[in-house]
C-alpha cells in the first residue's frame, strides 16, 4: 500500500473561518436551532469532530466512520464499515487539519483496494458540532454524528460483499 505522509502542500478552500448565518455550500454556516444557546460563533478550528460519523453514500449504502485526534488540529477518520469495491473496513478514509481552515486529504482506491493513493480534500461546510459536509473532486459527503460503543474489530465478519456486525454471545 502507498502511503503519503501528511503534507501541508494542499492550500486551504477559500472559506471563512467562523461561522456565518450563510448556508451556502461554500461557506461555512451555524444554523443551530438552539434557542438558548449564547451568541458565540463555532468556528472550524474549534470543532470537535472526534467519535462516530456516519453518512449516506446512496443505494441504501451506508459508510459509518470513527474520527480520532492523531495530533493537534489534524483528525484522522477511520473506517468501521468498509466499501468492500474500494477501500475497506479498518482503512484510513481521510486526514484534515482543523487549524489550516479544514484542508485534509482522502485515500482513494481501485476496486479491490489496488493502488491507493491521496487526493486533497476539505471540509466544505457545518452546521454544529454534529453535522459536515467533506468535498473532494466532484464528490460531497455529509456526515452526522451518531452514538454507538466501540465496536472491536473481533466482532466483524468478512462475507466477501460486506463487512457485518457479528453480536458477541450472551
Amino acid at each position: 500500500m502507498r502511503t503519503s505522509s501528511w503534507s501541508s502542500s494542499f492550500s486551504a478552500p477559500s472559506i471563512p473561518t467562523t461561522a456565518s448565518s450563510s448556508t451556502s455550500s461554500s461557506s461555512l454556516s451555524n444554523s443551530s436551532s438552539s434557542s438558548s444557546s449564547s451568541n458565540s460563533s463555532l468556528s472550524i478550528q474549534n470543532l470537535d469532530l472526534r467519535g462516530y460519523w456516519v453518512a449516506n453514500k446512496g443505494n441504501n449504502n451506508l459508510e459509518i466512520l470513527e474520527i480520532f485526534e492523531k495530533q493537534d488540529g489534524i483528525m484522522v477518520a477511520r473506517k468501521v464499515t468498509g466499501d468492500s469495491q474500494h477501500v475497506p473496513a479498518g482503512e484510513i478514509s481521510f486526514e484534515v487539519n482543523l487549524r489550516q481552515g479544514g484542508v485534509g486529504k482522502i485515500q482513494i482506491a481501485e476496486k479491490g483496494f489496488q493502488n491507493p493513493e491521496w487526493a486533497p480534500g476539505h471540509i466544505s461546510s457545518f452546521s454544529d458540532h454534529d453535522h459536515f459536509v467533506f468535498e473532494w473532486s466532484n464528490v460531497r459527503r455529509n456526515f452526522t454524528r451518531i452514538k454507538m460503543e466501540p465496536v472491536p474489530p473481533s466482532q466483524y465478519i468478512f462475507d466477501g460483499d460486506a463487512i457485518t456486525y457479528k453480536p458477541r454471545p450472551r
